[in-house]
Formats: structure tokens, C-alpha cells, sequence
């Protein structure tokens, strides 16, 4: 909800890559995930200002 809050009073596009919303398309392989957040970072900085989200990050980049 503040993601959220944050984003309507600063009038920003939010980018949610929470593996909850992202599991279905990319299956935990590393470098389908890693241009994912690429694509995602050259998308945000066209529509300024935005939020990139990302809960749980450890469910997406393990540690080794």
C-alpha cells in the first residue's frame, strides 16, 4: 500500500516484480529473469517518473 501512496501522490508508473506477479513467465531461470529487470529498467526510465517494485528479491536472484 505505500508503493501504491507513493506512486498516486508522485503521479508514477509502478513496475511490480514481485515473483508472485512474474512466477508464471519466467520460470527461475536466471538469465530469462535478469533481461526481464534490463527490459523493465530501459521501460522506466521512458515513462518518468516511475517505481520499479520488487518484493522478495531473493526468490528471484538466489544466493550462490
Amino acid at each position: 500500500m505505500m508503493v501504491r501512496a507513493c506512486a498516486t501522490e508522485t503521479k508514477s508508473v509502478i513496475f511490480d516484480l514481485s515473483p508472485i506477479q512474474t512466477a508464471h513467465l519466467y520460470n527461475a531461470n536466471r538469465g530469462d529473469s535478469d533481461k526481464m529487470v534490463a527490459l523493465v529498467m530501459k521501460c522506466a526510465k521512458a515513462y518518468q517518473p516511475s517505481i520499479i517494485y520488487i518484493d522478495e528479491c531473493e526468490k528471484i536472484w538466489p544466493a550462490k
